[in-house]
């Protein structure tokens, strides 16, 4: 699956998923051996659990905010560290810069060499939506992550438009130059399993990635 996502990356498609909606974990956890525990504090340096949809290397994994004025990282953003997938180089420098601030809070609790997630995040809460030809109310990741995909696929239609490649793939370019077209948010945290979760801070952090997508700002850098 990671060689096909892979391949439609440099064919110029770009994959996003959402993070999940369990924020640092649905509330129980693992040992080693995959035994469940109830809390955290039964866990001892045992790692949490998470629902984080796929994130592997070639996909932008989406989470979620809400609010505005401050815009804030949404307490069921799934976010963490994956226990499949290492850290890619990409991601170095962001992450390890939020693993200093975070110190030893959870220590051993998270694998901390593995990929970081979420990459982004947009709005997720309370968003309308219509179905049966009814409007209502819902919330989500998997709300957030098509926000993020309508506002990638309009940058993509300008650079076409320009006799441009499109993205493709968004993570190197996002965590090398595109951050400089986001939003950063600093504000909220993604509790679960009896913890606080992770907090948003100034940069990357597991709860809101990089930021939020602004769309004048990102395309004033492909310019």
């Amino acid at each position: 699956m990671c060689e096909q996502f892979a391949e439609l990356a440099v064919r110029g498609v770009s994959v996003l998923v959402s993070s999940g909606n369990d924020g640092i974990g649905e509330g129980t956890c693992l040992r080693d051996d995959g035994t469940i525990r109830s809390t955290v504090h039964e866990c001892g340096s045992k790692k949490l659990t998470s629902s984080h949809a796929f994130a592997g290397p070639y996909v932008t994994v989406v989470g979620a905010t809400t609010d505005y004025e401050p815009e804030v990282g949404a307490d069921l953003s799934g976010g963490g560290f994956s226990d499949y997938f290492e850290r890619p180089w990409c991601q170095e420098e962001a992450v390890s810069t939020f693993l200093q601030h975070l110190g030893n809070q959870y220590h051993g609790l998270y694998n901390a060499p593995g990929r970081g997630i979420p990459d982004i995040a947009a709005q997720a809460i309370g968003l309308p939506i219509f179905f049966n030809c009814n409007e209502q109310k819902e919330s989500g990741t998997s709300l957030a992550a098509p926000v993020v995909a309508g506002i990638i696929s309009l940058l993509n239609d300008w650079l076409i438009s320009t006799g441009q490649r499109p993205l493709g793939f968004l993570n190197p370019w996002l965590y090398r130059r595109g951050f400089r077209g986001l939003n950063d948010i600093t504000v909220g945290s993604n509790p679960g399993c009896n913890l606080d979760g992770f907090s948003a801070i100034a940069g990357w952090d597991p709860v809101t990635g990089l930021g939020t997508p602004n769309f004048r700002k990102m395309l004033v850098i492909l310019r």
